[in-house]
């Protein structure tokens, strides 16, 4: 196992930025604030950590989808996993989702059984006739 890893760190209203860390769920819980939960992108070996009680704290949304009552508050990783254990990203997911992240109209999409990335069509969009 690795002792540090490569993460993809995404603060609200904030461009994404990797970060190097200890490769433990107490630096990760240590990173967010408190109590953390994991999303899985099983088909990219990728986790999201969040701080689960980010809303009760009072944390700013992330990335939220307008009109969507489940988001994500306060800042949240982007780390690889192989098993049980976390691992760096690797430079695929890292660029891919740094990329992603660092569009200003990405929204977090909770779907049934599953979470996804998706752009939101926005105002300036709309008025020049741009759609996604």
């Amino acid at each position: 196992m690795e002792k540090k890893m490569r993460v993809l760190v995404a603060e609200p209203e904030k461009a994404p930025y990797p970060l190097w860390m200890e490769n433990t769920q107490k630096a990760v819980s240590d990173f967010l604030g408190g109590s953390c939960e994991a999303l899985m992108f099983p088909e990219k070996e990728v986790l999201l950590f969040y701080n689960d009680q980010g809303r009760a704290l009072g944390l700013p949304p992330n990335r939220a989808m307008p009109g969507d009552e489940r988001y994500l508050c306060g800042t949240f990783l982007l780390c690889g996993f192989q098993g049980v254990f976390l691992k760096s990203l690797t430079p695929v997911p890292l660029s891919e989702y740094l990329r992603l992240l660092s569009n200003p109209d990405i929204r977090l999409n909770f779907g049934e059984n599953r979470i996804e990335f998706v752009p939101v069509e926005n105002e300036n969009n709309r008025e020049n006739g741009i759609t996604e």
